[in-house]
Formats: C-alpha cells, structure tokens, sequence
C-alpha cells in the first residue's frame, strides 16, 4: 500500500497528514440476479407437487381408469384407424364421430404402436401439470411468501370438488379425457392473464382448441375480451408495453382458425334446437337446468361464489382483466341456468343450445382459491366480512352430498371440518392485525387443505386400490369376465356384422369390437343423425330405459327386435338370459343360439333369422 498523502481539508490553513496507509473504499456489490436455472425448476418442481397431490388424491377418489367410462365412445375411431375390422359397419361411429379429433389421433397413435394404455396414462399426466403450472402462477402471484403451502392446499381441495357442477362435467376426473385436459388448459390461460405472463397465455390458447374445439372457442372469446380491454386503455391515452397485440392478434387468429377448422370436420350439433332436445330427453343432467334440484343449484352457486371471492386477489391494474376472464362467463353462466330454469323464452333455448354450462369447467377450479382468500388478502376494507361470507359460503359448497356438493361428508368428518374452520379463522385474524408469522402461515393454509382430505377419509370416500395409475391397462370393464366374453363373441360374430344389444349396456361395443345398432351413450350433437338415433332407440325400447326405467329392451318380444335387425342391418341379438318359453319361441321362428351365457355374463347371443 501506498503511503499517506497530505489531504487538505475544507477550511484548513495547511494540509494534514494521515496515518496509516490509504484505504479505498470498496466497489459496490452487484445486485444479486436470479440464475434462470433456478427461476424455472423452482416453479417446476412445485408444479410437479401439485400434479402429485391430486392425481394422488383423484386415483383414492376414483381409481384411475383406461378404456372404460368414456372411453367406450371416445377410443372407437382411432382404434378403428388401426384396426379396420373393429367395429366395422357401426351406424354411429360412422355417421356422427364425437367433435374431439386430436384424441382420435393420440389413440390412433397408442394403439398403432401397441402402447395406448401408456399413451392414456401421459395424457392424464398432462392434465394434472397443467393444473399444476396454474395452481403455482396464481400462488406465486396471490402468496408469494408461501406459495408452496396455498398451491398444495388449493391442490388437495381441487382433487375434492363435484364431478359435475352446473350441468358439465368437471375436469377433475382419473381418466385421461379432452374434457379434463382442455378445462385445466382455460385455467391455465385464465391464471396466465391474471398474473401478468400473457407469453404462456398466447400458447395455451391454440392448444387448447386442439385438445378441446369448444373449449378453444372458449378462450378464442376470452382472447377478444382481453384485447378490447387493452383497446380501450389505450385509447383511453395509458401507455402499452411495446409487443402487446401482435403476439394477442396471432394467437386469436390461430386459435379461431383451429376451432373453425374443427367444428367444420367434426360438426358439434346441427342446430340449436336440435341440442336443446338431446339436453331435455337425453342428457338433463348435463344442460337441462330445469329438471335440477334446487339444492344442487344452490350449492352450485355456492362454489361459484367461493371462486368469485377470488377478485380480492387482483391487483387493481389487472381487475379489468379479471372482469373479462372470470366475471363475465361466471355472469353468463348464472343467466344461463336461471334462463332455462325459469323457461325464459329464446333466451333458455340459446343457453341449452350453446352449452353455455360448459364454461363451469374452468370456473369451479377457482373456488378452492376462495377458500383461502381471508388467509391471503393482508389488505382491504371488512376483513371480518370477509370472512365471514367465506364460511358461509364455504358451508353451503360443503353441504349434504349430492351430485352438486364437494366429496367430503359434513356428518361423519365434522370434527376435521371444524378444524379447518379454526385454522382459517385464526391465521385471517393474524393477517388482518399484521401478526402473521410464516410459520403459522405455513399451518393455517395447509390445515384448511388437510381437513378435506381428512373429512373425505374419515367417510370412506378414498380408498386404496390395487390396480391404480402405477399398474394402468387398457380395459373394457372392471373385471375381465366381460372382456373374455366380449372376445369370444368377436370369434363367433362376423366381421361387418352388426349387433341389437341392451342400449343401457355401454361396454358392448368395445368389448366385442362389433358395430351396434344404437346404446344410449354413443349420442349424436343434432341434425339429422340425432334423429335417426331417436328412431333406432325407440325401436329398440325407448329412451326412458336410458334414465333407469326398467322397461325397454328387456321386454320386447321377437318379432319387434326381427323387425329392429332387419331395419337396421343387424345380424345377430344380444339377450339377456331369455325365459324358457321366450326360448323356445325364438328357436321355433329360426332363431340360433351361437354362443350362451359365459364367464357369468348372463348374455345369450342368437343369430337372427336370415341374418
């Protein structure tokens, strides 16, 4: 070091010497930039814990399936691709193919290579990280103190919410479905737009109509509404980032090209009303809100509610957005279902016919978030209102079990319950006086998530199964009875030969690989093929026997199901166990018993006379 030199002072007369040697201060620090290594894999891996957590708690809950439920329509045509002879011939495979084109191509994909099973299990897999992707950018944005806690909790709740709200079917489900995929894909558009990474948003959206074209028609809308807002703020003199609307403009343009695409290949319904019949006569459940339960209704609106306490959340720059990516769907929504309910005239009748309940897909994943709004609002005017309309709300999604309430039983687990009801209680008082700790933090939001998992065990709601997501197979039905049955009718039935079978008996399709005449899931959107399927199943004993009516197929007698083969091209009948003197009927008019009741499935399979 150098030795001191004479420092005149300010004001002095004569320089003064220090000692010592000369110590120059040292350079600032530079400012610690996060590695990108680290800024992706941590997001990552908590989006891998919330895959994890529900897909855990969906296969308790269900037991993940391959090759049933659903399955049983949706698998037809990319198997058919593979194997022409499958389901050769059959009326409604050919006539009206279901709108979900890329899944007939992941099956085709599956099965051509011998891996379907695989192939289900991945896209289910995908469903539950895009899930998870949005769980962490909303909780990284709404709780960035304790993001892992809320996503985990917001996880376990999710996993728990009703199999179908509002008349659609919810995307929690242990199945790999476009459905479960495309609504998980509008949360993630939807959590992207209101936590600012509208790039993740741009790409989701022309995903989204691959996987799903109503679903994409969904977020094409959503798309509109963001850039009229941001339109209007600009006209309005705000100053926008530079590259905000080319990036928002290429991403509607390709993702209406691919919905417009897709409704021209795969046509959803033919008409409005002609949708508005399937929903009255065929499917009320799914879009006849009329025919719903008021209790289901209110605990319905209830979990809407919850969801829509989520606007406290926002930060005030983007609760505009919030308006046009959540309130204006959940408003349509609501006039949607109180339009049909109230037989409002044209206004019910375009409800039913656009499925406006289809929106409730992305809508109910937020009610969960709502929940815990009181634990992450630190700021705002009548906390305790707050939370106050939280429980209340709380109570009524969490009602008595119905098709419309959370899978967790209030009169058995009502002790975890109140539990959960403490620990929201106690940390929202913490935020509000400012005494929240991260520890007691942490506790509160992960107890509030636990005590629906504990409330759903504590009814015998989750159970372990032996064959689950680890060990998946394509099957046709929960044993393999079925399946070797269905096998041996494919030996015995010629190919291109169709079948009259039970409509209500949704497995014989695909276990035999056989065409069939009409069952009462394979069901057209409209037009001309919604027509001719109502004519084969009144043939072949009515619609009511598709809602449980006992009557139907069982009691036609052999002239009625002659006459419904010969109609309809079918060769061969599939019969319940027929009484003797029935038997004996059929033989004396050239019936011929080719295959009996086998593997204790009580079918008996008869080739019709001139079949």
């Amino acid at each position: 070091m150098k030795a001191a030199e004479p420092l005149v002072l300010p004001g002095a007369r004569k320089p003064v010497r220090l000692r010592g040697p000369v110590r120059h201060p040292a350079p600032p620090a530079r400012p610690r930039t996060r590695r990108p290594a680290r800024t992706f894999l941590v997001p990552a891996a908590q989006a891998a814990l919330c895959a994890a957590v529900l897909g855990t708690l969906l296969d308790l809950r269900y037991g993940y399936a391959a090759g049933r439920m659903d399955h049983f329509v949706l698998s037809t045509v990319g198997l058919h691709w593979v194997h022409p002879d499958w389901f050769a011939g059959d009326w409604a495979m050919t006539h009206a193919p279901q709108p979900h084109w890329f899944f007939d191509v992941e099956t085709w994909f599956g099965a051509s290579l011998g891996i379907l099973a695989g192939v289900y299990l991945l896209h289910w897999f995908a469903s539950l990280i895009v899930f998870g992707l949005g769980t962490v950018l909303l909780a990284r944005s709404w709780a960035p103190g304790y993001a892992l806690p809320v996503a985990l909790s917001v996880s376990a709740m999710t996993a728990l919410t009703p199999g179908l709200l509002m008349g659609t079917g919810s995307p929690v489900l242990a199945i790999a479905l476009p459905e479960m995929l495309g609504g998980f894909l509008v949360y993630l558009f939807v959590a992207a737009i209101l936590t600012g990474r509208r790039e993740i948003a741009w790409v989701v959206a022309p995903v989204t109509a691959i996987v799903h074209v109503q679903q994409g028609s969904i977020v094409a809308v959503l798309i509109g509404l963001v850039l009229a807002i941001d339109l209007l703020r600009r006209r309005a003199g705000h100053s926008l980032p530079p590259g905000l609307l080319k990036p928002a403009v290429v991403s509607l343009t390709v993702t209406g090209v691919l919905v417009i695409g897709g409704l021209a290949a795969r046509p959803v319904a033919g008409s409005i009303g002609d949708f508005a019949d399937i929903c009255e006569t065929l499917i009320p459940y799914h879009c006849a809100a009329d025919k719903w339960g008021s209790h289901d209704v209110h605990t319905a609106l209830a979990s809407l509610g919850l969801a829509g306490l989520t606007g406290f959340l926002v930060p005030r720059a983007r609760r505009a957005l919030w308006f046009v990516v959540f309130f204006l769907p959940a408003l349509v929504l609501v006039a949607g279902v109180f339009a049909v309910r109230w037989r409002v005239p044209e206004l019910g009748l375009l409800a039913q016919g656009i499925n406006v309940f289809r929106l409730d897909a992305f809508l109910a994943a937020f009610a969960p978030w709502g929940l815990l709004v009181p634990l992450l609002r630190s700021k705002g005017r009548h906390p305790r209102l707050l939370l106050a309309v939280t429980l209340v709300l709380g109570y009524l999604a969490v009602g008595p079990a119905t098709w419309g309430s959370w899978l967790i039983a209030p009169h058995r687990g009502g002790l975890a319950m109140l539990i959960g009801a403490v620990a929201l209680v106690v940390g929202a008082r913490a935020v509000y006086s400012g005494t929240a700790s991260q520890r007691l933090l942490w506790s509160c939001t992960l107890l509030v998530g636990a005590e629906f998992v504990a409330s759903a065990a504590s009814a015998g709601l989750l159970t372990a199964r032996s064959a689950g997501v680890a060990s998946p197979g394509l099957r046709t039905d929960v044993t393999s009875d079925f399946d070797r049955w269905g096998r041996a009718v494919e030996q015995i039935v010629p190919v291109g030969a169709q079948l009259v079978s039970p409509p209500t008996d949704q497995r014989i399709r695909m276990a035999t690989h056989r065409g069939i005449v009409v069952d009462c899931k394979y069901v057209p959107y409209g037009g001309e093929p919604w027509h001719e399927f109502r004519r084969r199943l009144d043939a072949l004993g009515g619609i009511a026997q598709c809602h449980g009516d006992p009557h139907g197929y069982a009691d036609l007698n052999p002239d009625q199901l002659w006459q419904a083969a010969r109609t309809y091209g079918a060769s061969y009948a599939v019969l319940a166990m027929p009484k003797v003197p029935v038997m004996r009927r059929l033989v004396a008019q050239g019936w011929v018993q080719v295959m009996g009741p086998e593997n204790r499935i009580p079918y008996v399979v008869m080739r019709i006379p001139g079949g």
